[in-house]
This record gives C-alpha cells, sequence and structure tokens, in this order.
C-alpha cells in the first residue's frame, strides 16, 4: 500500500441519532485509530469494540460505529494514532519480503502526518524567530 498525502484526523458533530461516522484517511488496524467524545467541554475516551467498531482498514479509510449515536452537539474527534515500535525484525543474510518492509514504511509515514497534524494545532515560533540562549543562566 501507498499512504497518500492526507491529515490523519477527522471531526464530527453529533445529532443524536447518527451512529456511523467516516474515517476518511487510509489505516492499517482497528487500535491504531482513536476516538474523543467531547460533551460541553468534557472529553471522554470511547473504547474500542465497547463503546464503538471499526470497519475497514488494512490500507484503506473505513468507518466507526458507535452502539449509542453521540448526542446533540457532542464534537467526535477520529484521529490516527498508531503504536510507535519498530516491528520490523530484518535477519542478516535472510530474503527480506517487500510486503513487511511497505507495512514498516507506511506505519512510519502515518505516524509523522500524526505529529505533523498534531504540531499544526499547537501555539509556537514561526521559523524566522531566532533566540540567543545562555547555558551559563
Amino acid at each position: 500500500m501507498t499512504i497518500e498525502a492526507q491529515t490523519p484526523r477527522v471531526a464530527y458533530t453529533g445529532n443524536g441519532v447518527t451512529t456511523a461516522f467516516s474515517v476518511t484517511f487510509q489505516f492499517q488496524d482497528h487500535a491504531d485509530l482513536q476516538v474523543r467524545k467531547n460533551v460541553s467541554g468534557t472529553v471522554t475516551t470511547p473504547v474500542l469494540d465497547t463503546d464503538y467498531t471499526v470497519t475497514g482498514g488494512d490500507g484503506d479509510t473505513g468507518t466507526v460505529t458507535f452502539g449509542t449515536a453521540p448526542a446533540s452537539g457532542a464534537k467526535i474527534i477520529i484521529f490516527a494514532d498508531p503504536v510507535r515500535e519498530q516491528e520490523l525484525d530484518l535477519q542478516e543474510g535472510n530474503a527480506s519480503p517487500a510486503e513487511s518492509q511497505e507495512a514498516a514504511l507506511d506505519r512510519l509515514t502515518t505516524i509523522v502526518q500524526r505529529l505533523q497534524n498534531w504540531a499544526s494545532r499547537l501555539v509556537g515560533l514561526n521559523d524566522a524567530y531566532s533566540a540567543t540562549f545562555d547555558p551559563k543562566l
């Protein structure tokens, strides 16, 4: 699979009726998705396979489906947050399957996209900012 340039985050507003919400970005495993609900400023983390289920993945988009429709006005945020572990274990002298390498690179790409999206929402300094740092202070 090839990970496209994408924003690995999508947000919806509940209406008290809708239970299914599209995951508009590619992801591998259901556990790579994180879901948050914000109701009147109180953020909760629903539990996978208890509060919601996921279909899709394996390099494609998908759907998060809640057992109970989120309340009207509730903000639903779905984002990719894959485990940050290096799972590929190449053995010297053995043939290296392309699929394993591709999956490892896809995971790294998704992690970079996640971090880029997260950083873009932070208050920070622009690239032109320069400060002098005196370590003796």
